[in-house]
């Protein structure tokens, strides 16, 4: 790992007025959720200018910004997933070498927990740092960080699998306190995510649409338009509706530009890898055969890589492919039981939960002999952890789908 402990402080005032440019052109207008797809070269050319000129000319309170900038690049473009974290680490040992720390530390932190941290740790491990920079941005007047901060908080929660009602209550406290600090931008991506939340929680209409007490689908907003579209083909894919899954994920741009570094971009791999293997397997069609193939191929890259988070998901992977390549039944049933026990290691209660559902669904439509006990067991354990996941609307469905399976419950939910 590179050690800059020893490298001088930035001798000559002037040569730090390139790098004063960053915060500013970071908090325009363009490059609002961190950095969306506005000429992203360029975005990578001023980070390696910064670099270059901490490197030549010392030390000053942007280099953290510039080191943890670079590590996402070099994660989230060239796919060195533990060069990008030991990057971080050198921007929060620079971190620890200023002497004016207050303008840049909440920033600092924040990129590195959002943008590298979850690459290479399990994402829970993120929460309590983010929450941190959430804290210092709001006692150092950073209120742009700090608002970013506890939103990507309240995704982490939600993504790992933390009971619902809980994401929900802090998704809806952080709004608010974000409307009163005029932060519109990301309150609305705030209001999108909770929304997306009432749905499963089965607090909304129609579970399908992003419309009820927490937002109105508008759509307008290009951007806003890329979190509403992430989420209605989440919600989709949950419900059933792969086709409609599929669009919504086609009118999604790409996220490694509109939420570089963001554990978004992996989630979201596997989210819509999942609707590939779902058509895959009801229409038999090669095209979504390969377009499978290729989500797959993704998410175990980043596991090989160090993505710790991508195992369960690269073991459910490998049980849909199996059902897709039409093998035995045993050797489905071991991948996914495979499937089944990383989950439920890996804490994420609702991947648990589809791993099992995925299972039991395999034993009604996709078996060669349809089992009805097996069956039972694997929807059963589905159930219970969608209940302890708190997902009501997904249970209710559950039950309309699979009334005679889900009479009695399965045995033990976890796979462990």
């Amino acid at each position: 790992m590179l050690n800059l402990t020893a490298h001088p402080d930035m001798s000559y005032p002037y040569s730090a007025s390139p790098l004063l440019f960053i915060p500013v052109w970071l908090k325009h207008p363009s490059f609002r959720l961190c950095f969306p797809a506005v000429k992203p070269d360029l975005l990578h050319l001023v980070v390696l200018k910064m670099i270059r000129w901490t490197l030549k000319y010392g030390v000053c309170n942007q280099s953290p910004i510039a080191f943890a900038m670079y590590g996402m690049m070099k994660s989230s473009v060239f796919g060195d997933l533990n060069g990008g974290y030991d990057l971080g680490k050198v921007s929060l040992s620079l971190l620890d070498q200023l002497n004016d720390r207050v303008v840049v530390e909440a920033r600092t932190k924040f990129l590195v927990h959002y943008g590298l941290s979850h690459w290479i740790l399990p994402l829970p491990n993120t929460s309590e740092p983010l929450l941190e920079a959430y804290r210092i941005g709001l006692e150092t007047g950073d209120i742009e960080t700090a608002v970013f901060s506890i939103h990507w908080y309240c995704l982490a929660a939600l993504n790992s699998g933390k009971p619902l009602s809980v994401v929900e209550r802090d998704l809806h406290k952080y709004a608010l306190q974000m409307k009163d600090q005029k932060q519109m931008y990301i309150y609305q991506a705030q209001c999108v995510s909770r929304q997306y939340t009432l749905n499963l929680l089965g607090k909304s209409d129609n579970p399908l649409l992003l419309t009820g007490e927490a937002w109105e689908e508008r759509g307008g907003d290009h951007h806003m338009n890329m979190v509403e579209k992430t989420k209605r083909s989440r919600l989709a894919y949950c419900f059933g509706d792969f086709q409609d899954a599929w669009r919504f994920a086609e009118e999604t741009p790409d996220l490694k530009k509109f939420s570089f570094g963001s554990s978004v971009i992996w989630r979201q791999s596997f989210s819509v890898g999942l609707v590939a293997f779902a058509l895959a397997k009801r229409t038999g069609k090669r095209i979504w055969k390969k377009r499978a193939a290729s989500f797959h191929k993704q998410i175990k890259k980043w596991y090989q890589a160090g993505n710790i988070n991508c195992r369960h998901m690269l073991k459910i992977f490998d049980a849909e492919r199996a059902v897709v390549r039409g093998k035995a039944s045993e050797k489905v049933k071991k991948k996914y039981d495979e499937a089944i026990k990383t989950a439920g290691r890996s804490g994420c209660r609702q991947d648990s939960a589809l791993a099992n559902e995925l299972a039991g669904e395999y034993y009604v439509y996709f078996a060669s002999a349809p089992d009805t006990f097996r069956a039972k067991h694997y929807l059963g354990c589905a159930l219970r952890l969608y209940e302890e996941w708190e997902a009501h609307a997904k249970v209710d469905q559950m039950k309309e789908t699979y009334p005679e399976y889900l009479a009695r419950a399965g045995n033990d939910p976890t796979g462990t």
